[in-house]
């Protein structure tokens, strides 16, 4: 690689270490914001809880509140890991990352699955609106559903094929340094 090369590509890195700094710095802004509300509300659902008393509606609530916040806020922690090592000049293609990825993947998977157990009651028929597949009771008593998130099943598959990827690069770039 000639001289000029070289300065174009040390350029280019460090305009994505740049970018991937602000990145990190947008993830840590959300993070904090996320987290500061998420702990108000869920504070004042579990004051609710204990001022006016236990039911199964509030109790379902408190989980909810507490099970969505600890998976974004997870997300977000991974996200600024992601970014964190890359600003510091590691290789994207680890293993570590590859793993962070995944746990993305399986965070989100996690997440659609709270959204329909937790977020509305059980029901029986299928009917598919827009991104989302709605279950819907049937029964003469209430009408109930339960959403389940296909936008985020999707971007669960980009996710853990993204870390695929990843791991591939990983394999390729040991088997470079193993051949030089």
């Amino acid at each position: 690689m000639s001289g000029e090369e070289s300065r174009e590509l040390a350029a280019s890195i460090a305009k994505l270490r740049s970018g991937c700094n602000l990145i990190k710095r947008f993830c840590i802004l959300c993070l904090v914001g996320f987290t500061a509300s998420w702990a108000v509300l869920l504070a004042l659902t579990i004051f609710d809880l204990v001022a006016v008393g236990f039911d199964g509606e509030k109790i379902r609530a408190v989980l909810y509140i507490l099970s969505h916040g600890l998976i974004i806020s997870s997300l977000l922690v991974i996200s600024v890991q992601i970014f964190s090592g890359i600003v510091a000049g590691e290789s994207p293609f680890t293993m570590k990352q590859v793993w962070r990825f995944r746990v993305s993947a399986l965070l989100l998977f996690v997440l659609v699955l709270v959204e329909a157990l937790l977020a509305a009651d059980f029901s029986h028929v299928m009917n598919v609106p827009n991104a989302h597949v709605a279950y819907d009771s049937v029964g003469p008593i209430e009408q109930a559903s339960v959403d389940i998130n296909i936008t985020i099943l999707f971007f669960t598959v980009i996710i853990f094929g993204v870390s695929v990827v990843f791991q591939y690069g990983n394999l390729l770039q040991r088997f470079s340094d193993e051949t030089e």
